[in-house]
């Protein structure tokens, strides 16, 4: 049995000689078990020639579009003064707003004109003449559950429309905004508190 397997090592050893090309002689002990030899030198390398550069165009930016105008404004305040408005206006809307603020709407069917204003002095109120005659008819007197007015009253008088609030509290003035919306067609009244 050893010899069958002596027979075929060295049968295996001369196919793998004579199959295996190589550029140094010797025996096939040499092939396996090679000696350190010095490597052999490397060509020298090639002269890398540099890309050329590429010039890049220079960034444009594009101008900064414009911001966007703020809408206009949608409500324009009427001036204190006496120039009568025309036309007729629709009936009050009274609206407390959620800063306590309270708003007195009318349909505007015409052209408001300017107003007037003035503190009565046997109550804490304040009082907005609409000048202009608005007609007759138009009346309220409505006490509110909340915000800075405990009641408005409404009067329509020859010559203009008395809008009248009374303040909820004792202490601090009352201050009012009269303004005209000519999208909506709209005037208001807002009370509020005078810091």
């Amino acid at each position: 049995m050893l010899l069958v397997w002596l027979a075929l090592v060295l049968c295996m050893g001369f196919i793998v000689a004579s199959n295996t090309g190589t550029e140094h002689s010797g025996s096939l002990f040499a092939f396996l078990f090679p000696s350190p030899q010095e490597p052999a030198p490397l060509p020298p390398p090639a002269t890398v020639q540099e890309a050329p550069k590429t010039v890049l165009a220079p960034v444009i930016t594009p101008p900064a579009a414009e911001p966007p105008r703020p809408p206009a404004e949608e409500w324009l305040a009427l001036s204190k003064g006496k120039k009568a408005g025309t036309g007729t206006l629709g009936s009050p809307e009274i609206t407390v707003l959620g800063n306590g603020n309270v708003e007195v709407r009318f349909a505007c069917h015409g052209t408001p004109g300017s107003y007037q204003e003035f503190y009565p002095a046997n109550v804490r109120a304040l009082s907005i003449d609409l000048m202009g005659a608005w007609g007759k008819g138009i009346r309220a007197d409505k006490f509110t559950g909340k915000g800075v007015l405990q009641r408005v009253q409404i009067a329509n008088h020859r010559q203009w429309l008395r809008v009248s609030g009374v303040a909820r509290e004792p202490a601090g003035k009352l201050r009012a905004r009269v303004e005209y919306s000519p999208t909506h067609k709209i005037l208001r009244i807002v009370f509020s508190k005078q810091q």
